[in-house]
């Protein structure tokens, strides 16, 4: 699946089932159709989904969306500026 397309609810769901141990994450992950780097990638980003299930970062100003808004931004930024360099270097892409 694309980057992004978890809502914040899918997200708090599967670190609070991963938290109760019933199933293995790998399982938890292949039910929602996400890797397992997303998830770990999730728990270190948002933490264990503890008391309401949000974490600070997801409560302030719908973060999750905006997050990987933000954070793809950066990245194709990056990249189109490696393309540049490479390019003025003569180097076809």
């Amino acid at each position: 699946m694309k980057a992004g397309i978890f809502t914040e609810e899918q997200i708090v769901a599967l670190l609070q089932n991963a938290q109760k141990g019933e199933k293995t994450v790998e399982e938890l992950c292949r039910d929602l159709g996400c890797s397992t780097a997303s998830f770990y990638t999730w728990k270190k980003r948002y933490g264990d989904a503890s008391g309401d299930g949000r974490s600070d970062e997801m409560r302030n100003a719908g973060a999750s969306r905006g997050f990987f808004l933000e954070r793809s931004r950066e990245v194709f930024c990056r990249v189109l500026r490696c393309v540049a360099i490479l390019c003025k270097r003569g180097m076809s892409v």
